[in-house]
């Protein structure tokens, strides 16, 4: 049995501009942005969005996720 650990780049985001960790996972971003993952997934192969793989995953820089969506940088905005 694996036991996952309770990953930064797994915690939900609230805000791109003060989230925490460097990095997050394809999931996180899509449920932030309220689209599918096979969405983000589309933009890191049309190259609109930077991600690399680490193993099995896409992470994406956070810093490149606030760049490809300035308007979300604050949903509160």
């Amino acid at each position: 049995m694996t036991r996952r650990r309770h990953r930064l780049i797994d915690q939900p985001i609230h805000d791109l501009a003060t989230h925490p960790s460097k990095q997050i996972t394809v999931q996180v971003l899509a449920e932030y942005l309220e689209v599918e993952r096979d969405t983000v997934a589309r933009m890191i192969r049309s190259g609109s969005l930077f991600a690399y793989k680490a193993g099995k995953e896409w992470r994406i820089p956070i810093d490149a996720a606030r760049d490809a969506f300035p308007k979300y940088r604050s949903k509160s905005a």
